[in-house]
């Protein structure tokens, strides 16, 4: 039965592909939201009807989302929730009360929704599609809050046509990233993160620095939000960077359940909601008596926290890394930011396409310039894993540097935990 109803949602979802294919990613009119808004006004506005918590910034806003759908949950609320990229597939893109959806449901609920769409002659990119569907999912089921992260930035991006009346933002660690789309300096790029706020919003975010903390009071002021700075808190047996973002999501939730009466949240229901393992975020698996940990870090800033992480969590052990990046951008820093974790990196692809010519002509250069004692290039992400872990002189093998890398390997690792 689940096979047949797999097959069925590959078909749903390859009619979605075939719909939206040729579709732009971006719309460049002066109003970047004019494509998504008309979208949405073809399916019923369901961005409308539903509470929100909208999650943008550089680093840590999937984490963030996961604990803030986490928190409202346990409070007795139901809660859906969608991040992106998604790890597996494209059902993390509407979770709903902490699961993905059953196939049976989602396609039956994809093929409402596609019906729709095609009798309202909407169109939307991929991106913009799926985040219709996750708001008015959200709608027809009833749901209490909607946690919504935000893809590139905030202002022009698609998710924020949501701009409801008592919005809460919570605004993550802010750095250098996408900044052929978000601007060259801090400031620029700051502005655009934080611009998921609008009339009314209530903005949580941690002390970061002058520049980037200035740009959001400028812009909660121009637009009649109120900004807050959350308390930093540290929670036994999160490391440091997931501290920060739960308690991030935690000092948003709670301002909820104040403002909503609900109450507060008992210590326990704390705890375990800070038991959730978020995916392809410093996830361990056990593997031929190894330890192997998927991080899907993809820009500077996350990969020296990850660095940071793996020393202070594994000091002592020898550890290698498989790592692959999606495009050259900001190659340099990245890669320096990975020779942090370790001295030894075997570089491949994903979905076994092969070695391409980024890794080849790009990456491997650039891993040798900055100083890898050991750099090899591997057909295969699995092979590539197998690899490093089969070396007597590696304990610990890290597999970063692209969500796409790690959505290839994930689903063996998780299979082989289900059957130990």
């Amino acid at each position: 039965m689940d096979e047949v109803m797999r097959e069925e949602f590959e078909g749903v979802i390859e009619e979605v592909y075939e719909y939206v294919a040729g579709v732009s990613v971006f719309v460049y009119e002066e109003n970047k939201l004019r494509r998504m808004e008309e979208f949405m006004e073809g399916v019923g506005r369901p961005h409308e009807k539903v509470k929100v918590i909208h999650v943008s910034g550089t680093s840590g806003k999937t984490s963030t989302a996961y604990y803030a759908a986490g928190f409202l949950r346990t409070a007795g609320m139901r809660v859906g929730l969608t991040v992106s990229p998604h790890v597996v597939d494209v059902r993390e893109r509407a979770m709903v009360d902490g699961e993905v959806l059953g196939y049976g449901e989602y396609v039956k609920l994809m093929r409402e929704f596609l019906g729709v769409v095609k009798e309202a002659k909407v169109e939307g990119s991929h991106f913009e599609f799926f985040m219709g569907f996750f708001y008015w999912i959200g709608a027809k089921l009833e749901l209490d809050y909607l946690v919504v992260e935000a893809g590139i930035g905030g202002t022009w991006d698609c998710t924020n046509v949501a701009r409801v009346e008592g919005k809460v933002c919570l605004v993550a660690d802010i750095g250098f990233d996408h900044m052929e789309i978000l601007g060259e300096t801090i400031e620029e790029i700051t502005e655009q993160e934080a611009g998921t706020m609008c009339a009314g919003s209530e903005i949580f975010m941690h002390r970061q620095s002058d520049e980037v903390m200035g740009a959001v009071r400028r812009g909660a002021e121009k637009v009649g939000a109120k900004l807050s700075v959350a308390e930093d808190r540290r929670f036994v047996g999160l490391p440091g960077f997931q501290s920060r973002n739960a308690s991030l999501a935690l000092t948003g939730v709670e301002f909820i359940l104040k403002r909503d009466g609900v109450g507060e949240l008992s210590g326990e229901r704390v705890a375990e909601v800070l038991e959730i393992q978020i995916p392809a975020r410093v996830e361990e698996f056990e593997y031929k008596g190894k330890v192997v940990v998927l991080d899907g870090a993809h820009n500077p800033q996350k990969l020296g926290v990850l660095a940071e992480y793996m020393k202070e969590k594994f000091n002592g052990k020898r550890v290698g890394m498989v790592f692959a990046l999606k495009n050259k951008k900001n190659l340099k820093e990245n890669i320096e930011a990975a020779r942090g974790i370790c001295g030894g990196v075997i570089l491949t692809s994903w979905r076994d396409k092969g070695v391409n010519g980024l890794v080849k002509e790009s990456v491997e250069e650039m891993a040798r310039r900055v100083g890898f004692e050991e750099v090899l290039v591997v057909k295969g992400a699995m092979k590539a894993v197998d690899l490093m872990v089969e070396r007597t002189e590696v304990d610990i093998v890290v597999v970063t540097g692209s969500f796409y890398l790690v959505s290839e390997v994930r689903p063996v690792f998780l299979e082989i935990k289900k059957n130990q």
